[in-house]
């Protein structure tokens, strides 16, 4: 079985809305996306207070016979596609890699979801979970478990 794959592994919300619609045109095929925090600096100068930069999420969207099963990650987060304060890599405006820095060991915890993600769709062509939100300095995540009676709520075509 043969089917389109995109995998969106960037850092900024620009890139992801010119994903999703790629996606939604698609009539099979699955989406896989990661993001991160960033570090974000306190705002009031008194505060100690900071965006860690340790946690994220890996979305796996799915279609199948033109119909959306499981949201890509612009359908769960939604003010990922409206989105107008942040730009393309490259451009007068697109500083976040220096205002607001990434850490390592969080880009490394993302990036090994989505290969679990992807060695689980290529190897078995299973979907086992949708989303997975993480949190590398306390070293938890929490998956959403797509069980056989799951899909078959979701579609009862797609059922494993």
């Amino acid at each position: 079985m043969s089917f389109p794959l995109l995998i969106g592994c960037v850092d900024n919300h620009p890139t992801r809305q010119i994903l999703h619609p790629v996606f939604l045109v698609w009539p099979e095929g699955v989406y896989i996306d990661a993001g991160n925090d960033g570090i974000a600096p306190p705002t009031d100068p008194e505060s100690v207070q900071q965006t860690s930069g340790y946690g994220g999420h890996v979305v796996i969207g799915y279609r199948h016979h033109n119909t959306t099963i499981l949201p890509p990650v612009g359908m769960v987060y939604p003010d990922i596609l409206t989105d107008t304060t942040t730009s393309l890599p490259g451009t007068a405006s697109g500083h976040q890699a220096v205002s607001q820095p990434q850490r390592m060991i969080t880009n490394v915890w993302a990036a090994m979801t989505v290969m679990i993600a992807l060695n689980t769709v290529l190897a078995e062509q299973h979907i086992l979970w949708d989303i997975s939100n993480f949190n590398a300095y306390y070293s938890t995540h929490h998956t959403q478990a797509l069980t056989p009676s799951y899909w078959h709520s979701l579609h009862p075509l797609t059922s494993p």
